[in-house]
């Protein structure tokens, strides 16, 4: 505590403030050039009172100082419960134009400055029939003119497992503010727009792919953490500011939904991407703590299932364990894939280990950086892009060379085919003329014997004629046959030594 106290003041220090008896020095801040102040110093504390301005004005009210956050994380009080908080703040003369900043409060809050009751956040009361809690930031405007400023808020929670503030109010010229407000609503928006989007792709690509049951929980996972995003992160409040009538409860309760779903959905992700080489068993772990911390949400109160987070923090660590197990035995047996995979989950961890630092309840650690699980989860989704494009294109350059080939094989059979017309049409001429010509002749001969229209001594003389001629056709049809398979299926040459005039002689006869 030493040590954050020294933080705190050396930050203070620098920002132009200090802080003494919860009373805020900022008469030497100039708010055009230093943005947004942090009312970091101690505010005096009341714990189960709630006081309004009137009980000030006696001062004899006694109360404790501790910093502005969760009651129960900076102090020992317990979560449940209700407090005022209180402080003073000193401006310098003649500045306007000024606004403090709440990002949240846990659960239900009422304000005033300098005794004017300025919001109100929920239903503030100590009965917890007629209590209501709100999820939203509170910006408040301050009085121009005003050099003092006496803030008093009273807050009563008996919902949230952290009770009082959830992050440092800060005071600053009004412009700055919705200037950094509407820069974190556009960061925020680029990212529960990316995650939606990837959660969109991913899902159309699990119902193209009959065995593509890692889309499926890939797109599971940036669903469960664009829904965080658009929930909780930055102030921003995405969800319950479109809906603000939703009770705070279903927010949280979504919220806490999707963080432990994650639990189930990455390890069911790696053990389908990596079928063969990641273990199956640690699976059924996961899955199990993941329905029961699911089930503690859905039927207990956030005060209940928040104490569990650290219990979800440790499941996750574990499923990277597993994740970078598994993809590194892939990637020892050969998987390029799994290569990818492993360097995805290496660059991304980081972002996710500050985050559970950031939130974890063991012990309270201030990181002013935002959407760090967005982040690390958009960093590793680039690389299951890259690898799904690089499958694309190689899917695609298969396709080009398998149409180059087809194409190739086409010309080819469309040419064998003109080929064998030609032979067909070629061998029908021949057929139709040099064969049947003599088999006309032979036919004609034969009636006018069977008429006996010559004699046989006649028919002797006309039968060697019809010898040689059949002789010369069956020579013909040998030629054709030979021709023909020549044609088709190409000639072999065959050197031997021949008597060229006998070979002449016998084609002339054959013409």
């Amino acid at each position: 505590m030493d040590l954050k106290l020294s933080f705190l003041l050396l930050a203070i220090t620098f920002n132009g403030a200090f802080a003494q008896n919860s009373e805020v020095d900022l008469t030497h801040v100039d708010f055009d050039q230093h943005g947004m102040q942090p009312i970091s110093a101690k505010w005096q504390f009341y714990w189960n009172r709630l006081l309004t301005p009137e009980d000030f004005v006696d001062g004899n009210q006694q109360g404790e100082l501790i910093f502005p956050g969760g009651w129960n994380r900076v102090s020992d009080y317990p979560s449940l419960g209700f407090a005022t908080y209180r402080t003073k703040i000193k401006l310098p003369p003649q500045t306007k134009g000024l606004s403090i900043y709440f990002p949240a409060i846990n659960s239900a809050a009422r304000i005033w400055i300098n005794g004017e009751k300025v919001a109100e956040n929920g239903n503030v009361t100590t009965d917890k029939q007629f209590y209501r809690s709100k999820l939203t930031g509170i910006v408040l405007a301050v009085p121009p003119k005003v050099t003092d400023l006496d803030l008093i808020v009273q807050v009563v929670n008996y919902t949230s497992f952290v009770g009082g503030f959830s992050g440092v109010p800060e005071l600053g010229n009004t412009s700055a503010l919705m200037l950094r407000l509407n820069q974190t609503q556009g960061i925020n928006n680029f990212f529960a727009g990316s995650l939606m989007a990837m959660f969109i792709y991913q899902l159309i690509l699990y119902s193209l792919f009959q065995r593509g049951k890692s889309y499926l929980w890939l797109a599971l996972i940036c669903l469960g953490v664009a829904l965080r995003a658009m929930i909780v992160y930055g102030g921003s409040f995405l969800l319950p500011n479109l809906f603000p009538y939703v009770p705070w409860e279903i927010w949280k309760k979504i919220e806490f939904e999707s963080v432990y779903a994650i639990i189930a959905f990455f390890p069911l992700y790696i053990a389908k991407l990596f079928q063969h080489e990641a273990p199956q068993w640690p699976t059924k772990f996961f899955v199990t703590i993941s329905i029961l911390l699911c089930l503690l949400v859905l039927v207990t109160p956030h005060y209940v299932y928040g104490k569990f987070l650290d219990v979800g923090h440790a499941a996750l660590i574990l499923t990277f364990l597993y994740a970078l197990y598994s993809a590194g035995k892939a990637r020892g047996s050969g998987n390029e894939d799994a290569r990818i995979i492993f360097i995805g989950i290496m660059v991304a961890f980081p972002f996710i280990a500050l985050e559970i630092i950031k939130n974890s309840l063991l012990h309270n650690v201030n990181i002013p950086l935002m959407h760090l699980v967005e982040t690390g989860v958009l960093v590793f989704l680039l690389f299951q892009v890259y690898l799904l494009a690089n499958h694309f294109a190689n899917s695609f350059k298969n396709l080009e060379q398998l149409n180059q080939s087809l194409e190739k094989m086409v010309d080819e059979r469309t040419e064998q085919l003109t080929t064998a017309n030609n032979v067909k049409e070629r061998l029908l001429s021949i057929v139709s003329h040099d064969i049947k010509s003599p088999l006309n002749s032979l036919r004609g001969i034969l009636n006018t014997y069977n008429q006996k229209s010559i004699t046989a001594e006649e028919f002797k003389y006309y039968s060697k004629r019809i010898e040689d001629d059949l002789t010369k056709t069956s020579r013909l049809v040998d030629n054709i046959l030979l021709w023909t398979a020549n044609q088709l299926r190409g000639a072999k040459p065959k050197f031997e030594r021949i008597d060229l005039k006998e070979i002449v002689k016998e084609n002339i006869e054959l013409f």
